[in-house]
């Protein structure tokens, strides 16, 4: 299988939200963020055209990302996970990503730290973070199954290098 682990664009920061929304789940992105989000989704698509489902995580943000790479993948599925917050740990979402029964190519899309200990603890086993992901950068792993040590980093791609 193979999946892309994408964060999730430039978000507004709390103190700029409105007095009464002052939470971190409901951060949007900001138009730089949406700008850079769907140009970097061009090129993921490009590079990952046989993505059949996005997995994203619950957080406004991460939502607003989904739904601007979705516009870029023709035939893909959105699915919502509570399991892609920022403070999962990878050893708890392995097994609930192997019951999900998911294609065998998809993107997740979430958050620091969680996308960078995953890619740690899918890869080496271990849970000390080797990377950390820009806002809509990626990393495509190639995977034989949701074990440690079952996974193998394709490419990492940071948004600044990429033009479309």
């Amino acid at each position: 299988m193979k999946v892309l682990l994408m964060r999730h664009g430039i978000a507004a920061q709390i103190n700029e939200l409105p007095a009464g929304s002052r939470s971190d789940d409901l951060r949007p992105l900001t138009q730089t963020g949406k700008e850079r989000v769907t140009q970097c989704a061009a090129f993921y698509q490009k590079a990952f055209p046989e993505a059949a489902v996005i997995l994203h995580s619950p957080l406004l943000r991460a939502i607003q990302t989904a739904e601007l790479v979705a516009a870029k993948f023709p035939y893909i599925e959105r699915l919502e996970s509570t399991f892609l917050r920022p403070s999962t740990h990878p050893e708890d979402f392995l097994p609930i990503a192997s019951s999900l029964r998911l294609p065998d190519n998809f993107i997740i899309v979430s958050h620091e730290p969680f996308l960078s200990n995953l890619a740690a603890f899918w890869t080496t086993g271990l849970n000390d973070s080797f990377t950390i992901f820009k806002e809509s950068g990626a990393l495509l792993l190639e995977a034989q199954e949701f074990e440690p040590r079952r996974a193998m980093i394709s490419w990492m791609m940071a948004p600044d290098l990429i033009t479309v």
